[in-house]
């Protein structure tokens, strides 16, 4: 099942520093999807420190990382990660004993979808524009008040 799963899916353990803080995880398992989603393939990945992997990887994104794995929450998150230039949806659970710093991450690539909706909220952001851009000037017919109006609107 896990080498079947389209998902990508990792084991991993959270790795503190000497006070106990989340610094970074290791990788201790990985599935094919992996590759096709990170564009990492499994064996490359497998023994490795997200840092080793991404040396760009944010703290942010280790500390989100560690709520699962060391404060025992289940997370789903979905953000940009630019290291990959993609957006990635990632489920992240505890696995283990509670507190040992293992978690699993089942993760999609979702850069095909946000780009989408981004387009169509460019697109209507646009549509919107042109239609005040349209009522604004539909009863202006001196070109100095068109042009000081359209200029406004598209100072705005």
């Amino acid at each position: 099942m896990f080498a079947a799963l389209d998902e990508g899916f990792a084991l991993c353990e959270v790795i503190r520093s000497g006070s106990g803080k989340a610094v970074d995880y290791r990788i201790l398992d990985a599935n094919a999807a992996t590759e096709r989603i990170l564009g990492i393939p499994p064996e490359q990945a497998i023994g490795k420190t997200a840092r080793e992997l991404v040396p760009e990887i944010e703290d942010e994104w280790i500390a989100t990382c560690a709520r699962a794995g060391l404060g025992g929450e289940s997370l789903r998150v979905e953000q940009y990660m630019p290291w990959f230039d993609r957006w990635i949806e990632v489920f992240l659970v505890p696995s283990g004993r509670p507190g040992d710093g293992h978690f699993a991450a089942v993760y999609n690539d979702r850069s095909d979808q946000k780009r989408a909706e981004l387009a169509l909220r460019r697109s209507e952001e646009r549509h919107a524009f042109l239609l005040r851009l349209s009522d604004a000037l539909r009863p202006l017919v001196d070109p100095v008040a068109v042009q000081e109006v359209a200029s406004e609107l598209v100072g705005e």
